[in-house]
This record gives structure tokens, C-alpha cells and sequence, in this order.
């Protein structure tokens, strides 16, 4: 028993004399941070000069903190150290009242990375602002309707100090750098920004009014465009959105007079037809996508035959040819033939599948010249096929009764040929006997 209590004071001992440093250490410690705490607290005081917040002072146990109502929304400021940077760290502290999340955040490397496995960074086709931030949402329209011009020039201006901003469903939070002395009106200023953010996102306004506005308001045309097709994705086409479609028949962009035609029903088409009859547009692309957009009976003819006309990429010829072939353009028939006559490769060959399926007798002639100046086999049996097509659908009603084949004509078929006086269709039981 002796032995035992012998041994109880010795190990007794032995704490005391290791426990008297580790409380030496952990005092040290907790009088350091009070002191830096302090120094935390005059720079808060400093910044508090511009704020008129709350400034909690720093205790033994207690941390500094700025805190209080600015603007009409919560805020509340600390210093902290991350990364080996000391910040001051912004929270604004407001719900967003938003089915579904949002987030708002600076760019890194580390998003850079995380997009490569499936997370998506929503655009807002804003090239500045697209660059340094990321956005994410339950559905894209949100980002589409919330990041309106005001906030994201906000936003831009907050970052450009530089800051680091991150927005949730829970408020927004910002890192403001400490590198010297901290200006309480570069501070004020952030937080200003940052209340015009929250006040923008918890105004009353729904999200298709939101889009409504962006769509007519903002100056680049790109983000109208994206604010016009989630509004007509997301929501049903009633009065309100009728009207608003409407008036952007009338917007400087002919691509979004075009996009907000296509929900118009008749006078969306009669705004387009007017475009082209009116010969307005000068960008052939523009003018194939109207045509495109438009049911292809309705095309204009006189229209069609200028753009092919005055058309020198192939890709546009491409294009109107596809048009012209919904079309069935039968009066352009001899125009096209002419055509035919001038082109070769890929575009005759498209002419002539054209030409097969909406051709009259105006091309036979051009038709059988291209078959019969050509040693592709490929394209004599292509000219074949097209001439007894429209045979078909003009002549006797059986195919194949004019051919350029190497054999000569059957006596009594229809013949087309190069010498003068010859050519014409022959009938004549006279000529068969």
C-alpha cells in the first residue's frame, strides 16, 4: 500500500512539472492572440469610421467582429488568414427566397479543373464577366435572369479591387484584401456594391419579368438573345410574352427579330416576308435564315433567285438550293438550268437532285447538255434519273422516254440535240413510219 501511494505522488509530481510548460505555452499563446486581436480591432475601428457598425472589441476569449444593419441588409466583418493572406472577411447575410440554388463564385484553377468531370459553368454571354466568374444553378435560367447588367457591372467592380466574391443561397460573402493599410471608403464602397447585389436579387420581381427586361433592356445582343429563349423555354407564350415578342420584331438585331418571329404565328411571318420583300438586308446569311425560317411555300421567288444570284460561298448556294429543293420552285426552273450549265462538282450535283425533284421541262435541255458533256457515269445516270422525273410528272406519264445514253434515241422519243433546227419534241405518225 505504501508502494502504491509512493508512486501516486511521484506521478503527481511528474504532471505538475510537465503540465506547468503546456500552460506556460497555451497562455502565451492566448496572450499573442489577444494582442493581435487588438491590432485586428483598430483596423475594424478604422473601418468602422465609414460603416457606423457595431464593433464587438477583442477579449481574451473573444474575437473582434464588425456586425450590423447597412443598407437595409445584414453584415458582418472579421479579419481572417487563409492561405497565407490575410483577409477581411464580408458576409451579407440574407436568404434568397429562390426554389431550386444558385451559386456565384470567382474563377480558379480549381473550377477550371472541376469542369473537365461535368460540372457545368452556366454563361451569361457576357465575354468580361464570363471570363473571371462561374455560375451554377438548379436551372440556367436563374443565372440568365438574375446576373442582369447592374450586378454583374457590380460584381466585376467588386473582383477588379481584387476581391474574391462567392454568392449562395445564403448571402453573399467577400474577401477583401489586406496587403497595407485598409481604406474604410474602398470597404464602405464594397459593401455598398454588395447591398446593391442583394437588392437586385430580393426585389419583386419573378424571373420571367426578370427575362422580360433583359431581353429588352440589355445593350449586347447576345444576352438578349439568351434572355428571349429561356423566356420562351421556360414559360408559356401568353399575353405578356406575346407583347414582349412583339416588340422585338422591331430590335436593331435582325437575328432577334428572326428568333422572336418564329412564336408570332402569322405576323411573325409576315414581319419576315416583309424583311425580304422590302430587300432590307444586305448579310445573305441572314437573309437564308429567314427563308429557313419561313414555310417554304411562302418563300419569296424573286427573293430566292437574287440571293442564289448575288450568293458567292458555297455553303450559302448550299443552303438555298435545300430551300428551293422544299420549296419545289417549278418557275425558277429555267433560272437553275442556267445555273446548271455553270457549275460543276458538289453544286451541279445538287442542282440536278433539285432540279429532279421540283424541275420542269425549262431544264430538260440544260439538263441533258450537263449529262451529255459529262464522262462521269455517276452524273449521266443522275441527269437520267432527273430528266425522267420530270417526264413523269410532265409528259406521258413513263419514265426514261429521253436519255442520254451512248445509243441513239428510240424512234419517236423525245429528243434533245446540240445541232441547230434539231432538238424539239416529235410526234408525228408520219416521222414513226
Amino acid at each position: 500500500m505504501e508502494n502504491l501511494a509512493l508512486a501516486y505522488f511521484k506521478f503527481l509530481k511528474s504532471a505538475a512539472g510537465f503540465a506547468a510548460p503546456v500552460g506556460f505555452m497555451v497562455l502565451a499563446f492566448y496572450i499573442a492572440r489577444y494582442v493581435r486581436d487588438r491590432q485586428i480591432a483598430e483596423v475594424l475601428r478604422g473601418i468602422n469610421r465609414s460603416l457606423h457598425l457595431t464593433l464587438r472589441e477583442a477579449g481574451f476569449f473573444v474575437r473582434p467582429l464588425l456586425s450590423g444593419e447597412f443598407n437595409g441588409f445584414s453584415f458582418s466583418l472579421t479579419m481572417e488568414k487563409k492561405e497565407g493572406t490575410r483577409s477581411i472577411c464580408i458576409v451579407l447575410h440574407q436568404a434568397l427566397d429562390l426554389r431550386g440554388h444558385i451559386s456565384v463564385r470567382m474563377e480558379s484553377s480549381y473550377t477550371k479543373a472541376i469542369k473537365h468531370i461535368g460540372v457545368e459553368d452556366i454563361a451569361t454571354g457576357d465575354d468580361e464577366f464570363d471570363r473571371v466568374i462561374i455560375c451554377e444553378a438548379s436551372d440556367a435560367h436563374y443565372i440568365t435572369a438574375f446576373m442582369n447588367r447592374t450586378v454583374r457591372s457590380k460584381i466585376l467592380r467588386i473582383v477588379s479591387t481584387p476581391c474574391k466574391i462567392n454568392i449562395t443561397m445564403k448571402g453573399i460573402e467577400v474577401r477583401y484584401p489586406c496587403t497595407g493599410d485598409v481604406e474604410g471608403k474602398k470597404v464602405r464602397a464594397c459593401v455598398a456594391d454588395m447591398a446593391d447585389i442583394m437588392k437586385d436579387f430580393t426585389r419583386d420581381t419573378g424571373i420571367k419579368e426578370r427575362l422580360i427586361e433583359n431581353g429588352t433592356d440589355e445593350p449586347d445582343m447576345v444576352i438578349r438573345m439568351k434572355n428571349l429563349q429561356a423566356l420562351v423555354l421556360n414559360f408559356p407564350v401568353d399575353d405578356g410574352t406575346r407583347y414582349f415578342l412583339t416588340t422585338r420584331l422591331g430590335d436593331t438585331s435582325i437575328l432577334i427579330q428572326v428568333e422572336a418571329a418564329k412564336y408570332l404565328g402569322e405576323e411573325g411571318r409576315s414581319h419576315l416576308l416583309s424583311l425580304l420583300e422590302e430587300d432590307r438586308i444586305q448579310d445573305l446569311s441572314l437573309v437564308v435564315l429567314i427563308m429557313a425560317t419561313l414555310p417554304p411555300e411562302e418563300v419569296p421567288l424573286k427573293a430566292l433567285q437574287k440571293a442564289y444570284s448575288t450568293a458567292g460561298s458555297l455553303d450559302v448556294k448550299r443552303s438555298l438550293l435545300r430551300i428551293v429543293k422544299k420549296r419545289n420552285a417549278a418557275p425558277l426552273s429555267r433560272f437553275f438550268g442556267e445555273e446548271l450549265l455553270k457549275s460543276d462538282g458538289e453544286l451541279r450535283d445538287i442542282i440536278i437532285d433539285v432540279l429532279a425533284h421540283g424541275g420542269n421541262l425549262d431544264c430538260v435541255e440544260a439538263l441533258y447538255k450537263t449529262g451529255k458533256q459529262s464522262l462521269n457515269p455517276l452524273v449521266k445516270n443522275a441527269v437520267n434519273n432527273a430528266i425522267g422525273r420530270i417526264q413523269y410528272r410532265h409528259g406521258s406519264g413513263e419514265r426514261g422516254w429521253l436519255s442520254v445514253s451512248d445509243q441513239e434515241p428510240l424512234e419517236g422519243a423525245l429528243s434533245v440535240d446540240d445541232s441547230p433546227g434539231k432538238g424539239s419534241g416529235s410526234d408525228d405518225d408520219k416521222e414513226r413510219k
